[in-house]
């Protein structure tokens, strides 16, 4: 532990590291989820895709920062930027939308 911790602090380090976890988890749920549903071609989920790519982004204002603190980490954004792009521009193309306006009949309706 740092010098500068106290004794007895008030949230124990592993009760902090248990919620981290605990969230991961919950978040790659939810990731999981909407990949699913992306991957049968949900409306709801492409548009979670484009807000997702715009974030991302949106976070390359900092590549700068990530890439003088980690060049993999600066790579790995400059990746997911591309990716990202690449998403809005295929997602935004006219075969795509008309693919994922297609009703759900069933048993694609999962």
């Amino acid at each position: 532990m740092p010098s500068n911790m106290p004794a007895n602090p008030m949230v124990p380090p592993s009760m902090i590291a248990s919620i981290g976890r605990g969230t991961a988890i919950f978040g790659a749920l939810i990731a999981a989820i909407c990949v699913f549903f992306y991957w049968k071609g949900h409306e709801w989920a492409r548009w979670i895709v484009m807000i997702d790519a715009v974030l991302v982004l949106l976070l390359l204002i900092g590549i700068v920062r990530t890439w003088n603190a980690s060049h993999l980490g600066g790579a790995i954004s400059l990746a997911k930027g591309i990716l990202a792009v690449y998403l809005l521009w295929n997602l935004n193309t006219a075969p795509v939308k008309a693919w994922f306006k297609m009703p759900q009949t069933g048993v694609e309706a999962a």
